[in-house]
């Protein structure tokens, strides 16, 4: 093959091949930024939830409190939610509410009539 043709081919050649790997290595680094992003997001998606898990966890267990009694179904209803806020990264602050909502009577306690004597 002519020496000058041989020389041209190579070249185009060298040139294909590193647009090639250039453009693959930025579509690389797209998706990887796209992917961080995304994950960031994500963070974003994740703490939002547990900031309004724990609000309300702490707003039911504030009336429970103070109410005194709370029933079965809102006991195994406000578990059920710290198990997914903890689940989410939520941390242990609103758990020892949590608790303590779970030692109140399951019923409203009854008024005992005085006696008139």
């Amino acid at each position: 093959m002519n020496p000058i043709i041989s020389s041209i081919i190579n070249t185009t050649l060298g040139l294909i091949i590193g647009l090639v790997f250039s453009s693959l290595v930025g579509l690389v680094k797209k998706g990887h930024e796209r992917e961080s992003k995304e994950t960031q997001d994500i963070d974003i998606l994740q703490q939002s939830m547990c900031a309004l898990m724990r609000q309300s966890m702490l707003k039911s267990c504030e009336d429970y409190l103070g109410r005194g009694w709370c029933s079965i179904e809102a006991k195994k209803t406000l578990n059920d939610l710290l198990d997914k806020y903890h689940k989410l990264g939520g941390n242990s602050f609103i758990t020892g509410m949590v608790n303590q909502v779970n030692q109140l009577p399951n019923e409203k306690p009854t008024k005992k009539r005085k006696e008139v004597r």
